[in-house]
């Protein structure tokens, strides 16, 4: 009578292990597939806003009459898309201090001129700085979504269509956009231009 009772509480421990393995299994992939749609919306809210778009910050004078930028107007511009991090935030004030730097000893006079700002090579105002170009491609498609806990990247590969054929960018420059998730939201910490410049 124990080794019955031994073998049937055996097989319902492993009926049970099998249930709970399945029940994890299942869990993990409607959550990957729900973080994965997720960074979906997020690509499309960055790609409309900020990487197909001219964002800024723009070239102004400032109250000397020099040229300045204003970063802080510019982040809270981005803030209210409720995508990014301080993080990334904090990466882009570091990324535009020293075009900063360099206008500010520029005394404004309207209108860039030859010679005069698009020389400043931390400053891009005239293309879109993550796309290196004047004009938005047709579209773009998101690849490689890879998730790991609290952490994701993925990458933005940018394309031109015509006649309903894709053209890939040239050097298929595309972004790596890298995610973590802050009190249950996904939020971008870091977009990553490549290939490098």
């Amino acid at each position: 009578m124990k080794d019955i009772i031994k073998k049937r509480m055996k097989n319902i421990s492993i009926l049970g292990l099998t249930f709970l393995l399945f029940n994890c299994n299942q869990s993990k992939v409607e959550t990957k597939t729900s973080d994965d749609k997720t960074i979906k919306e997020i690509n499309q809210i960055l790609y409309d806003n900020l990487v197909g778009v001219e964002r800024g910050p723009f070239p102004e004078k400032n109250d000397s009459g020099y040229v300045d930028i204003q970063i802080e107007d510019y982040i809270d511009g981005l803030r209210k898309f409720k995508i990014f991090s301080e993080e990334f935030f904090k990466l882009e004030r570091e990324r535009l201090e020293p075009c900063r730097k360099s206008l500010i000893k520029l005394k404004y006079t309207g209108e860039p001129g030859p010679g005069d700002w698009e020389n400043q090579v931390s400053c891009s105002f005239f293309h879109m700085y993550w796309l290196r170009s004047q004009e938005s491609p047709t579209g773009y498609e998101i690849k490689n979504i890879l998730t790991e806990g609290d952490i994701a990247k993925s990458e933005m590969v940018f394309y031109d269509e015509y006649e309903g054929n894709k053209s890939y960018r040239d050097g298929h420059i595309h972004l790596e956009i890298h995610y973590s998730k802050e009190q249950d939201d996904w939020r971008i910490t870091q977009i990553l231009r490549l290939p490098p410049d």
